[in-house]
C-alpha cells in the first residue's frame, strides 16, 4: 500500500440515541460499497456479515467514547482494507489488513453554519473511466492541490468539473454536490464520483416527502444561478451548506438551507431514534456481551475463505488484531490471507491506552 496506494476505506457513524442505545447508520450499505471498490482494484472483498461485525465490534468496545445524546456527537468509524503483504512490481499480492478505527467528532464544517465558499478549480478530479467511483485512498491526496488553489481564492473547498469537458459538475472536495432547483433535489450522475451512501438516504427521503429528485448531468454555467440551496452531502458533513461559488471571475450566491435543512433534520432524528426508522437504515449496537453474535474463530475462518482464491493466494496466515486508544480512538483488525494446503488460523488480540501506551498481547488460538 506505501508504493501503489492499494487501499479502499469507508466512512460511517455510531450514535446514541433516545433511549440510551447506540446504533451504527446504514453499514450494509457500507459494506456493499467497499466490495465494489475492493472488486476494482483487485482486491478480496470483505463479506458483509463480517464487515458489519466488524463495525460492530469497534463500537461495542468503545462505548465510553461515543458522545452523548445531549452532546448531538457522533462515533466516526473508518474501516480500511488494504494490500499488507510484500510486494515491488506491481502485482497482485497475497496478504490484505482489513482494519476499523473509531473516534468522537462533532461537525465536520464547525464553525461555518452560515455556510462554505467554493471554488471550481481548474483540475481534474477523476477521469471518466477511472476509480473515482471508489473511495480509494489516492483519491483524497489528488485532492490537496485543489483545496490549496481554492483557499488561495479565500475559499473553504474545491469544486470540481468533469474532465472530458469541463461543464458539468462533478463533486465538492470530501462531499457530494446537491442542491433544490425548482422545487426538485437535483445530485450529479456521474460515473466518476463516489456514490455517496448520504445523499442516497437523503434522496429516499425526499421521495417519501413527494419532493421530485433529479440524478442528472448538471451544466454548471447553464444552471448554477437557478439554484436556491447548494450543500455538500457526506458522511461526515451530513449537509453542509455552501453559501457561494467563485468560478472564472463570477460568485454566485445561494440562500439558506430550507428544504435540504428539513431533510437533514428527519435524517438526524432517525439516527437518534427520535423517529422510526422505517428505512431499516440503523443497525443496533448489541449491549451486553451474551448478546454480541461475533465468534472471533468463525468470523476469521470466514475471511479465511473469502480471500482464498486462485488468482490471489499461494501461501497464507490470518490474523485479527483489536486496538484501543487514541484518546478515543479503537480500532478492529483483521488481516487475511489463506491457503487450500494450510487450515492453520493464527488469532492475536492486541489493547493499548494512551495512558501508559502499554501492549498486552492474547493468544485466542
Amino acid at each position: 500500500v506505501l508504493h501503489y496506494g492499494l487501499a479502499v476505506f469507508e466512512g460511517l457513524k455510531a450514535f446514541e440515541a433516545k433511549d440510551g442505545q447506540h446504533y451504527i447508520c446504514n453499514p450494509k450499505a457500507n459494506a456493499a460499497r467497499m466490495k465494489d471498490g475492493a472488486s476494482r482494484l483487485v482486491m478480496p472483498e470483505v463479506p458483509e456479515d463480517i464487515f458489519v461485525s466488524a463495525v460492530t465490534e469497534a463500537v461495542n468496545i468503545n462505548r465510553e467514547f461515543v458522545p452523548d445524546y445531549a452532546s448531538g456527537g457522533s462515533l466516526y468509524i473508518r474501516p480500511l482494507l488494504f494490500a499488507s503483504g510484500p510486494m515491488l512490481p506491481l502485482k497482485a499480492t497475497d496478504q490484505f489488513s482489513f482494519v476499523v478505527s473509531v473516534t468522537p467528532v462533532g461537525n465536520y464544517f464547525h464553525g461555518n453554519s452560515s455556510g462554505v465558499s467554493a471554488a471550481v478549480v481548474e483540475l481534474d478530479r477523476a477521469a471518466p473511466r477511472g476509480t473515482g467511483s471508489v473511495k480509494a485512498g489516492g483519491n483524497y491526496a489528488s485532492d490537496m492541490y485543489g483545496l490549496e488553489l481554492a483557499r488561495a481564492q479565500g475559499c473553504d473547498t474545491s469544486l470540481y468539473l468533469d474532465a472530458q469537458e469541463n461543464k458539468y459538475i462533478e463533486e465538492f472536495s470530501v462531499a457530494n454536490f446537491v442542491g433544490i432547483k425548482d422545487g426538485r433535489y437535483v445530485t450529479p450522475d456521474t460515473r466518476s464520483v463516489l456514490p455517496s451512501i448520504t445523499n442516497d438516504m437523503l434522496m429516499a427521503l425526499a421521495r417519501d416527502e413527494g419532493i421530485p429528485v433529479e440524478r442528472r448531468p448538471i451544466d454548471f454555467c447553464a444552471e448554477i444561478a437557478d439554484f436556491t440551496e447548494v450543500a455538500g452531502s457526506g458522511t461526515a458533513v451530513v449537509l453542509s451548506p455552501c453559501a457561494r461559488i467563485k468560478h472564472d471571475g463570477e460568485e454566485y450566491s445561494f440562500g439558506p438551507l430550507r428544504t435540504l435543512a428539513s431533510l437533514k433534520e428527519r435524517l438526524e432524528r432517525i439516527q437518534r431514534g427520535e423517529e422510526e426508522d422505517t428505512f431499516g437504515w440503523m443497525h443496533r449496537v448489541p449491549t451486553t456481551e451474551q448478546e454480541v453474535d461475533i465468534e472471533p474463530e468463525r468470523v476469521l475462518r470466514r475471511m479465511l475463505c473469502a480471500v482464498s482464491s486462485d488468482e490471489l493466494l499461494q501461501q497464507t496466515e490470518v490474523a485479527a488484531v483489536v486496538l484501543g486508544g487514541g484518546g478515543g480512538v479503537g480500532v478492529g483488525t483483521t488481516s487475511a490471507a489463506a491457503s487450500e494446503n494450510d487450515n492453520t488460523t493464527t488469532t492475536t488480540t492486541t489493547t493499548t491506552t494512551t495512558t501508559n501506551a502499554s501492549v498486552t498481547n492474547h493468544l485466542l488460538q
